[in-house]
């Protein structure tokens, strides 16, 4: 009996400790494999959501499908493809097992693209830091192209849409471009096609390259990104440069030890226990902006330390983010202004990947700060509601409904739910009208020793007669206005001294004007006491720069024997430039040079340059009855998709008279051309752009060259040779430098 008793105690004891057993076991297994099954679930989430939609949403799919989207082909062998397929599940294999991402720098692999009847050999590998980018389906790729009409030596990725929160990144690159001028980043919708197998819609995306600067009418320089280096962002520094997938990554850094100490000196502000040195040097609209985007989006991931890219401006020495990898959540109804900040500004201070953005919101006075980011989030708002009903967007959006219409339509509603929220609940405070509530006179001659700064609220009125000599690399920056109205018989007189390089920068919105003034031996500028820390390092090209200007105009002017840089003046960005009978008289190397700007030149002079007359890139430019005689390079060149139109003129004793290249069209009218070497070329010089064009009517053109696939416009029959006319310029046998 006692021994029944025992052994059935026994059991149920057992029984207990077999219980235990099973419940220990099952939480080990539980909590082993948790987190393994939660990120297949995340990562299979999304495919498996695709898949029910399809089933679901059947009409949308149909209705959607006829929209033309352009199809991206890539071949590449079945050896590399499976060595691709392979890194692939390396890398999954290694994110299920243990969260991390195994993302050394992945191998590229030779192929070959075929986009919009163009066609290139490339190299293609797998790309991406995050778990999305390795979709079973959907992986993404980055591709490098070896050159080639339209393609050039740019490098692409190729995203699945839903790695850019499929239109979000488009709307808020959009939206920073166009109302802040920002650099933009495009996702263009493609058909991707690998080896005759389609992958679906995909995005093509620029890469920060010189291509993307260019593309966002910027003057060349680099951008860069900070990663987990610095001190203003919680981490060791490191010094890695010009490695592709290195933190501190340069890009796009020119040729020249200029531009090399240059961002190693930008790059090491970063590190700089002072945050003020920094953020002296940052652009504070765009970076406002930025944050703006994010707040309205209540989405801080574009502003991690690792995402957030740079752009250094070197026309006004200031750095520019960019913004990348944007999400969007909605904002609780019952939220203030207040409270919506509040909330942000938590996210801010409690990650140590958002210190920079903390210090910049600090070094601005809290209330400031917030005020000019919330302002700049109802920019935002309001630029985005109306983006969306332009046909751009559209266009856009109707090409990503062929796959992901149950996305966009989820998106949408809080889209139009945060547009609601931002513009009820922030009040626009109205930038009053710009007055200039100060008014400095010069009267008498002025030596002038020490930067002459005009700030936006201030208008500098110049009398006539006066005559104002800069000394000691001293420079006159115009952030107001400047009416400077001399006569014929009391001119105004801009000079530099023999023994100082001292410049005139403009970059004003508010109408300036130049009557009777005489502009001689100035020089680029390449000292600035403004910016004490790059006071050796700054330089523009020109000896006057108007930069995001308009409504400047030059009346009865004489620019002569200026000194140094590339151009006597360099238009960038900028509106409404007029010159009207000035003269341009023993230039050192360009006259005006234009980039992405809008300029009017009329009854002008343009004697004894050194180099062209007037370079156009990216620019519309008129010229009517003007004159160029005894230039030493080209009279006329335009490039980079612009557009010139030239009437009523007369070029002669010049190297090269007219030069249209890259995408740009020129139109001539009643051209007279005599004694120039050469004069007319059309040809292609930069890959990525398409072939130029131009329309001639009553020129009588002797000597020319137009490469065989020039477009001709207008009449007449203009032989095309074969020859690469680039081959024969720039030293060779035709321009300046090949001239004995």
């Amino acid at each position: 009996m006692e021994i029944y008793k025992f052994k059935k105690m026994s059991k149920r004891m057992f029984s207990r400790k077999a219980i235990i057993l099973y419940v220990v076991f099952g939480a080990v297994v539980f909590f082993s494999w948790g987190s393994l099954i939660n990120r297949f679930c995340r990562f299979e989430a999304a495919q498996i959501r695709d898949y029910m939609h399809k089933a679901f949403f059947e009409i949308d799919s149909l209705t959607f499908n006829t929209v033309h989207i352009d199809t991206m082909k890539v071949s590449i062998n079945s050896e590399d493809m499976s060595a691709i397929k392979e890194t692939k599940n390396n890398v999954l294999n290694t994110y299920f097992k243990t969260g991390a991402m195994n993302i050394k720098k992945h191998s590229y692999h030779e192929a070959f693209t075929e986009y919009k009847n163009y066609n290139t050999s490339s190299k293609m590998k797998l790309f991406g830091m995050n778990s999305d980018h390795y979709h079973n389906n959907k992986p993404s790729f980055r591709v490098k192209f070896k050159g080639g009409r339209f393609f050039a030596k740019k490098k692409i990725n190729i995203l699945s849409p839903k790695t850019r929160s499929f239109q979000m990144d488009h709307i808020y690159n959009q939206a920073y471009k166009n109302k802040f001028g920002g650099i933009g980043i495009d996702q263009t919708p493609i058909v991707l096609c690998i080896n005759n197998e389609s992958k679906g819609v995909y995005f093509m995306e620029d890469f920060f390259d010189k291509y993307l600067i260019e593309k966002n009418k910027k003057k060349e320089s680099f951008i860069f990104e900070s990663g987990f280096n610095g001190k203003l962002q919680g981490a060791e520094p490191i010094s890695k440069l010009n490695t592709e997938d290195g933190y501190f990554n340069i890009n796009t850094l020119p040729k020249g030890k200029k531009w090399e100490n240059l961002s190693k000196r930008i790059i090491n502000l970063f590190h700089n226990d002072n945050p003020n040195e920094l953020f002296s040097i940052i652009d504070a609209e765009k970076l406002n902006a930025v944050i703006g985007l994010c707040l309205f989006a209540q989405d801080h991931h574009p502003l991690l330390d690792i995402n957030l890219h740079w752009y250094y401006n070197p026309v006004n020495n200031k750095l520019e983010p960019l913004i990348r990898e944007s999400y969007i959540y909605k904002i609780p109804k019952d939220y203030s202004i207040d409270t919506i900040w509040a909330q942000f500004y938590k996210k801010i201070t409690n990650d140590p990947a958002l210190k920079l953005i903390e210090e910049w919101i600090v070094y601005q006075g809290d209330h400031s700060a917030k005020k000019m980011i919330t302002q700049s989030t109802l920019q935002s708002a309001k630029y985005i509601k109306k983006y969306v009903e332009t046909d751009s967007y559209k266009s856009f959006i109707s090409k990503l409904n062929a796959e992901f219409s149950y996305n966009i339509s989820k998106q949408a509603i809080i889209l139009n739910h945060n547009i609601e929220q931002i513009v009820s609940k922030i009040n626009l405070i109205e930038n009053s009208p710009l007055t200039h509530d100060s008014t400095i006179i010069i009267t008498n001659n002025m030596m002038i020793d020490k930067d002459l700064l005009i700030e936006k609220n201030i208008a500098l009125t110049i009398n006539p007669g006066v005559t104002i000599t800069l000394l000691n690399n001293a420079n006159i920056y115009v952030y107001g206005k400047i009416i400077s109205l001399g006569n014929f018989s009391n001119p105004i007189k801009f000079i530099g001294n023999e023994n100082s390089n001292s410049a005139i920068y403009i970059n004003s919105l508010t109408e300036s004007q130049f009557n009777f003034c005489k502009f001689i031996g100035l020089s680029a500028l390449n000292n600035n006491l403004k910016f004490p820390l790059f006071k050796d390092m700054w330089e523009t090209s020109s000896a006057i720069t108007l930069y995001e200007s308009s409504n400047v105009s030059f009346n009865n002017c004489l620019f002569a024997n200026n000194q140094n840089g590339d151009d006597m003046i360099n238009i960038v960005r900028s509106e409404s430039i007029t010159f009207s009978n000035c003269n341009f008289e023993n230039i050192l190397s360009d006259a005006l040079d234009s980039d992405f700007s809008n300029i009017k030149i009329e009854s002008c002079k343009f004697i004894l340059v050194g180099n062209d007359a007037v370079d156009g890139s990216n620019s519309n430019i008129k010229i009517n009855t003007s004159y160029f005689e005894k230039i030493a390079d080209k009279a006329i060149s335009v490039g980079e998709e612009s557009h010139l139109n030239m009437l009523n003129c007369k070029i002669k004793d010049s190297e090269l008279a007219l030069v249209v290249k890259d995408g740009s069209l020129l139109e001539l009218e009643n051209i007279l051309l005599e004694n120039n070497r050469m004069d007319f070329l059309a040809f292609s010089k930069k890959e990525e752009y398409d072939t130029p064009a131009f329309k001639i009517l009553n020129c009588t053109i002797t000597s020319y060259l137009i490469e065989k696939n020039v477009r001709n416009l207008g009449i007449g029959d203009y032989y095309r040779t074969s020859q690469s006319i680039q081959d024969i310029l720039y030293g060779t046998q035709y321009g300046k430098a090949s001239v004995k």
